[in-house]
């Protein structure tokens, strides 16, 4: 069914109730296609939205604050739930039925099978999963932002010490801050034996290695 903003690829429209599906088997989503489509279809006071796909993953192409609303099924639970009907019907199941269940047999037979658990938590989850790999470069940020601001905690600490502190140019990839006694052994200027600080910028980050 078409509307003004999108086109339904299945409308189910029950007494006090509708269900819009957005079926994706070899097509990517267009830019705000279920965001579209919530806002098409949303104005139904009891709507329900399913994203059906190969894998049961969650549509990309929708707002955070519409994503809620969009179940992710895979076409493995259409079958699991179109096998049980057909076992628990009254009488013989109707012919339509039973071809769509064979269809989805030989089109979608090993889609639970061959994917492992974690595999499968990444597909229904590679929207937010993505969205969270890019807080990488800001915890690097955050995280060589927060350690060139102990410079001052280290001097405050070499003097209570009564140690020496050496550093190098805050600039440099590899941050360094070093402390010693004037009678270790040093070379060039540099303690050869100290109680050090040091971290590589480019892999700043809050936990261990």
């Amino acid at each position: 069914m078409v509307r003004a903003r999108s086109r339904a690829d299945i409308l189910i429209e029950a007494a006090g109730f509708q269900v819009v599906v957005e079926a994706k088997v070899d097509h990517f989503e267009r830019e705000r296609q279920c965001e579209d489509l919530y806002q098409d279809y949303c104005d139904h006071p009891q709507t329900y939205f399913i994203f059906l796909s190969p894998e049961g993953r969650a549509p990309e192409s929708v707002s955070d604050a519409c994503a809620e609303e969009f179940v992710a099924l895979s076409f493995g639970n259409i079958r699991e739930c179109l096998e049980a009907a057909v076992q628990k019907a009254e009488g013989k199941p109707s012919l339509a039925a039973l071809d769509y269940l064979n269809t989805l047999r030989e089109v979608f037979p090993v889609t639970d099978k061959v994917m492992d658990d974690q595999l499968v938590f990444y597909l229904k989850h590679k929207k937010d999963i993505r969205e969270w790999a890019r807080l990488e470069e800001r915890e690097r940020d955050a995280a060589d932002s927060f350690f060139l601001s102990l410079q001052h905690d280290f001097a405050a600490l070499a003097e209570r010490l009564g140690v020496e502190l050496w550093s190098n140019d805050p600039e440099h990839s590899s941050p360094a801050y070093r402390f010693y006694r004037q009678n270790w052994a040093k070379a060039r200027e540099k303690p050869l034996v100290c109680v050090a600080f040091e971290y590589y910028r480019p892999r700043a980050a809050f936990d261990s290695p």
